[in-house]
This record gives structure tokens, C-alpha cells and sequence, in this order.
């Protein structure tokens, strides 16, 4: 592949910054819907929060906990798919469970959904929201297996981040699916995390290395940087420590305390996120995060869509005609 610094034509357009800046102030003004649904004055248990290396969740996780602050939610506990049963035994009968969001409403990621489907059959007498999430089923026969546990949960909102997730639930799982966009946008201009040094240079690649890379894509992502290059293997050791502790915890009283420290962990490595990205002037990647982190930073972003169109369908969704958009793996870039 020829360099897109040397070449223009494969250089992805510089955004216009007024543009931009609108779009994303917009995008975070259409989340005010979600506080018209959760209510203000009961208390708010956060659940199956992430508590891995994937810096895109990290990014949704800590934009939610903006969302939180921002419109004075009481969020009395959070908790992982690691310990969410022993902390959800302490909940309030007027509590509402707000579910995290991001890619893997369906069979994708299985433990994540096996968690959505263990609380929506064991707490149907609580108000549940599901806040954005992409819907995909590569098995017709999961989605006939899962889809009746969402039908018949009488007081649950499903928020979907694209036109065809939010179809396809607003069809097989509620009628109460809505569009709205990823939690991360919560974060434009106001984490002080991404208060950095924006000036970069050169190129960076960053391409999936998991379930949802594209086989067909060129050779330049396909060998390119992953989130698990920027975090390390000193992070690795610490995740694996800290949910090792949080499966075996039996005390709920010490779970906010590892909650606190997992915190202390995802800031880290969303600032090494944001610090390397920082670096450079162009990035292309089929990381849905890596986009919007760096179209945050100001970046010209290219963006290659993975292996069922999750990007594409967002960025038609919510940046028609704002962002290079690559939908066919084999077209190259």
C-alpha cells in the first residue's frame, strides 16, 4: 500500500472542524433521551461493566459514568460479569439495572449476552435498560433460543448504536428499541484524559485481531497494531489478577473496593490509548473506538468496516458523508 501522507488520493479528507465539532456536540446532546427514561430519583445498578484490555469498552464504560455524572444518577453499584450475582443480591426492589453497552447484544460474545439473558429471566420486576448496543446473530437458532427472555420482560428499553440493529430488535426482541449512539461521545471535549498534545505525525494502522477481523482486508491492517499492543503485558497480568479476585470474592463489602481499583487500571490505559493515537495524523482501522477516539483527537480517520458491518452501519447512521469510509473489505484502502 502507498503511503497516505505521500499520496492524497488515499489519504483520508481532513475533517471540517466546525463540521465535526457539531456533529459530535450532537451526538452527545441526543443522550439526554436516555435520562427521559431512567428515572432520576431511584437508585442505579450498572452492570456486566468491562473489565478487560479492550480499549473501546473502556471508552463506553467511562463515557457512561460521564452520562451518570452528568445528569446526578445515584449509581449505587456496579459490577462485572464477574461478580454482578453476589451484587445484585443487595438491590433495592425500586432500583433500576442499567446494562453496559457496546457490540455483543447477540451470539458473537456469548458470556456477555448469557449475562444480559441471566438478569432480564431473574429481575423482571425491575425497570431495565440496555444502553447502546450493535445486534448481531451469526445463528438463527441462538436468536430463536434468546429472543423470548426480551419479549417477555415487561419494562425493558433497548438502546441500538445503527438503522439495521435497531430494525432488527425493534422486530424479534422489544418494541421498545431505540436508536441512539456509543456512550463514548459522552467524553467529547470534557475528559480531561483526552487533554493531550494532538499534534502527530505519519500513519498508524490499527486493525482487529479477534472474531470480527475481516479475512478479505489488506494486508496493511491485517498486520497492523491492536488495542493489546498499546495496553501491554503488564496490564494483562493486572486484569487477570483483579477478576480472578472478583469471581472468588464472597463479601460483597470488598467489591466496590475492586471495582475502584479496576477503575484506577481503565483510566491508565485509556490515557495509553489516547497517547498513542496522538502520535499520528492518519489512522485507519476496523476498530469502531479507534475512530471516534480519533476523531476526538482531531485525527483523519479512514474507517474499514469488519466482518458484518458494524462501522459502517454506524458511521452512515450518525456521520453520513463526515468520515473515508471503506464498506468493502476487498476494495483496499
Amino acid at each position: 500500500m502507498q503511503s497516505a501522507a505521500k499520496n492524497k488520493s488515499l489519504a483520508p479528507s481532513s475533517p471540517n472542524e466546525e463540521s465535526l465539532a457539531d456533529v459530535m456536540h450532537g451526538l452527545l446532546l441526543k443522550q439526554q433521551e436516555i435520562a427521559s427514561v431512567i428515572p432520576q430519583d431511584k437508585p442505579v445498578f450498572y452492570v456486566d461493566i468491562p473489565v478487560h484490555l479492550n480499549i473501546g469498552d473502556l471508552l463506553i464504560n467511562r463515557g457512561t459514568d460521564f452520562f451518570f455524572l452528568r445528569y446526578k444518577y445515584n449509581v449505587v453499584a456496579r459490577a462485572s460479569e464477574y461478580d454482578y450475582r453476589i451484587t445484585l443480591k443487595s438491590m433495592p426492589k425500586d432500583a433500576t439495572i442499567v446494562m453496559h453497552g457496546g457490540g455483543n447484544l447477540g451470539d458473537i460474545w456469548p458470556h456477555h449476552e448469557l449475562v444480559r439473558q441471566d438478569v432480564l429471566k431473574r429481575f423482571t420486576n425491575h425497570k431495565i435498560i440496555v444502553m447502546p448496543q450493535t445486534v448481531h446473530f451469526k445463528d438463527p437458532a441462538n436468536l430463536e433460543r434468546f429472543k423470548g427472555v426480551y419479549n417477555r420482560h415487561p419494562d425493558l428499553t433497548l438502546y441500538l448504536r445503527d438503522k439495521v440493529s435497531q430494525a432488527f430488535a425493534h422486530e424479534h426482541l422489544t418494541k421498545h428499541s431505540y436508536l441512539m449512539p456509543d456512550m463514548a461521545h459522552q467524553l467529547w471535549r470534557d475528559d480531561p484524559l483526552l487533554q493531550i498534545d494532538k499534534s502527530g505525525s505519519g500513519e498508524l494502522f490499527l486493525g482487529r485481531t479477534d472474531c470480527e477481523a475481516d479475512a478479505r482486508r489488506d494486508t496493511s491492517l491485517r498486520t497492523a497494531m491492536d488495542w493489546h499492543h498499546v495496553t501491554g503485558p503488564v496490564a494483562r497480568v493486572e486484569e487477570i489478577a483483579l477478576r480472578t479476585a472478583m469471581r472468588l470474592n464472597p463479601w460483597a463489602q470488598l467489591q466496590p473496593g475492586m471495582v475502584s481499583m479496576w477503575y484506577k487500571l481503565r483510566d491508565t490505559l485509556i490515557a495509553r490509548g489516547a497517547e498513542r493515537l496522538a502520535l499520528y495524523e492518519y489512522i485507519f482501522t476496523d476498530r469502531l473506538h479507534a475512530a471516534i477516539l480519533g476523531l476526538m483527537l482531531g485525527k483523519r480517520v479512514t474507517v474499514i468496516d469488519n466482518n458484518y458491518g458494524k462501522l459502517g452501519n454506524y458511521f452512515e447512521a450518525w456521520m453520513p458523508g463526515k468520515i473515508q469510509l471503506v464498506r468493502n473489505a476487498t476494495d483496499g484502502i
